[in-house]
């Protein structure tokens, strides 16, 4: 609020360049996350010399977007900002330094149930929400509230107290190939259920968004999606969501990425049933083995990992696993790349037991552990 009338038009001004400042801070980071006045971190444009074949033509493209579009929401978010995320230049000008500052962010989201009213969309577009409205495209408008969130995947699942509600079918199946068209449906900068039309460019992608864990495993589009497309739907002429669409590589065009249906369908099931996600976790912190430290620590290969570190009560440190050890296998499959050790452990369930090939030294040793559910606080 403004605390004197002379300077009232001026300080207006200034809360709107201060809402166009920071909207545009978020949308030009690397990966773009979307709360707060339009957060997104969502796929790109389309390339414009691409044509759709025989095959693909608007008909078909028109009839998948009927099948899916019903069940396409937006998501309006309300959070309150500490009056210290605001430049101190601008405080003087909206009343009270103490209170918090109430900023709106959009988003978009998919029903995958109907019959529960369980919307899917990304962790980003409802982190921290005090307020959640849910808008179909029957203009029917209902008060989300959170099943659960996931910020490992980015992924969330929101209810609404709805009936007679359409549904969206998410495919369980691998991602489709490398050049498959696809159909991006969501609500960037609020113009609700906008139609882009791309390709899948690659899979398998892992990206790394500002301040936000590792994403993997991704499907890469040029499908045109914009802030306020997070949670979208990324699907398949069949009309079958493929994927969910969620970060963008701002400093290129058409270059954005989604997370496999295939995933999310795991995640969401989870997020449902438990209100969280439950990953196996062994408790150790590595790096890559490089040239220098190979020969620093005189060890016997580059492959590998080196443990970092051992948290402590955790199954590594009970089962003897120590600062420096090389882990060269799990379960006999080895481990030339840093992520190799993190994706085998992921497809464990907790209570497994696995084997570790390790050589402390020279000297080579199995050791062998039961995963444990990842704590809540490293996730």
């Amino acid at each position: 609020m403004i605390r004197n009338e002379r300077g009232s038009t001026f300080g207006y001004f200034l809360a709107a360049l201060l809402g166009a400042l920071l909207g545009g801070m978020l949308v030009v980071t690397v990966l773009n996350k979307e709360q707060k006045q339009t957060e997104a971190a969502p796929p790109l444009p389309i390339n414009s010399t691409a044509s759709l074949p025989r095959s693909t033509d608007t008909g078909t493209v028109t009839e998948a977007v009927k099948r899916i579009g019903p069940a396409v929401v937006s998501i309006d978010t309300r959070v309150v900002r500490p009056r210290s995320d605001i430049p101190e230049f601008f405080r003087e000008f909206f009343g009270d330094e103490s209170a918090p500052m109430p900023q709106e962010g959009k988003g978009s989201g998919v029903i995958i149930d109907a019959r529960r009213g369980y919307v899917l969309t990304n962790a980003h577009v409802i982190k921290d929400a005090r307020e959640i409205k849910v808008t179909l495209p029957d203009k029917r408008q209902f008060t989300g509230k959170v099943v659960g969130q996931d910020v490992q995947s980015d992924l969330a699942v929101v209810r609404i107290p709805a009936n007679n509600l359409p549904e969206a079918k998410l495919s369980k199946a691998a991602p489709p190939p490398i050049g498959s068209w696809v159909v991006a449906i969501g609500n960037p900068f609020g113009f609700a259920n906008t139609v882009t039309v791309g390709v899948v460019s690659a899979t398998e992608r892992d990206i790394s968004p500002q301040g936000g864990p590792t994403l993997q495993r991704l499907i890469q589009t040029d499908a045109a999606i914009n802030p306020g497309n997070s949670g979208g739907p990324l699907v398949n002429l069949d009309g079958e969501v493929v994927g969910i669409n969620t970060a963008i590589l701002s400093v290129a065009q058409g270059i954005g990425f989604a997370i496999s249906s295939q995933h999310a369908h795991e995640v969401a099931q989870q997020l449902i049933e438990r209100g969280k996600v439950v990953r196996p976790w062994i408790g150790v912190s590595y790096m890559p083995v490089t040239q220098e430290f190979k020969e620093y620590f005189d060890l016997p290969t580059t492959e590998g990992v080196v443990v970092r570190d051992v948290i402590e009560g955790s199954p590594a440190a009970r089962a003897g696993v120590r600062r420096g050890d090389l882990i060269v296998e799990i379960d006999r499959k080895q481990i030339k790349e840093a992520d190799d050790l993190k994706n085998e452990i992921l497809k464990r369930k907790v209570g497994d037991t696995v084997s570790l090939l390790i050589y402390r030294g020279k000297e080579s040793k199995v050791i062998k552990l039961r995963t444990a559910e990842m704590p809540q606080n490293l996730r």
